[in-house]
């Protein structure tokens, strides 16, 4: 066993002063059952959601096409707020000490702050959907939906990082937890970044529209349980980009990562 596992078998919880101690028998279950704030923000909250996208969606088209569906509607605002939030809590991360001594840590975080600002600024057009400027006519070229962003330009700018987002997601969100809560994982950097078990909520929403998309593929004439359900889906992946750095911070407050 490491010296950082020793060190974390030994203090377990109290390792910083002022931590919340977590009831378990080690510390991956400990980092495990971390979560990114109160039960109705990472359990109610994306089921709330989902109910109420499906239900205004298939019973009220006409209240979705209008005030959800459009590209200054709610859903798309919602999907710019929660990563413009992401951003924020990314930043914050950046800066404590903890994370700012530990470089695999700086740029794990890093990066989740780099991509978060580009999904924020690319949901809003960097501003055109809420400003309203016109779109120069040399980006209308390269641009299918001519609009001032990259993610419309090329694949490698929104499916393909789509893609890898959605599957780290899933396998993310839905198996490794179970794995890092088991100690499978062992005690190290890897258990430290693997998302806790809060997150599997909104991940399995994520599946759950993968499974969707499927059936529609193997069903000919079959129709989707939402519209534009890839906006849905993209809502709930970035929820999930937030709470698991939201619960990011709150690790730091319960078991100091390892150097």
């Amino acid at each position: 066993m490491s010296r950082y596992a020793r060190m974390l078998e030994t203090h377990g919880t109290d390792a910083q002063a002022g931590a919340r101690p977590l009831e378990g028998n080690s510390t991956a279950e400990r980092l495990a059952r971390v979560t990114p704030g109160p039960r109705w923000l990472w359990l109610y909250t994306p089921l709330i959601l989902i109910v109420s996208l499906f239900l205004s969606g298939n019973l009220y088209p006409d209240f979705y096409g209008r005030y959800i569906n459009p590209e200054i509607g709610a859903l798309e605002l919602t999907q710019f707020f929660v990563m413009c939030v992401a951003t924020v809590v990314a930043a914050g991360l950046l800066r404590h000490g903890q994370v700012w001594s530990r470089g695999w840590l700086r740029a794990w975080v890093g990066l989740a702050l780099v991509c978060s600002f580009y999904v924020a600024g690319e949901e809003a057009s960097w501003g055109q959907h809420i400003v309203g400027w016109s779109t120069p006519e040399y980006w209308e070229n390269i641009n299918d939906q001519n609009e001032t962003n990259l993610h419309n330009v090329s694949p490698w700018f929104n499916q393909k990082p789509r893609h890898v987002l959605e599957a780290a997601i899933i396998i993310g969100g839905l198996i490794l937890p179970f794995l890092a809560r088991s100690g499978r994982l062992g005690v190290g950097r890897i258990n430290y970044l693997v998302p806790p078990l809060a997150g599997v909520p909104t991940a399995a929403i994520v599946a759950f529209r993968r499974l969707d998309e499927a059936r529609l593929e193997l069903s000919e004439g079959a129709s989707s349980l939402f519209y534009r359900s890839s906006e849905v889906q993209e809502l709930f992946m970035y929820l999930f980009v937030l709470f698991y750095l939201l619960a990011l911070r709150r690790r730091l407050d319960v078991v100091p990562p390892p150097r």
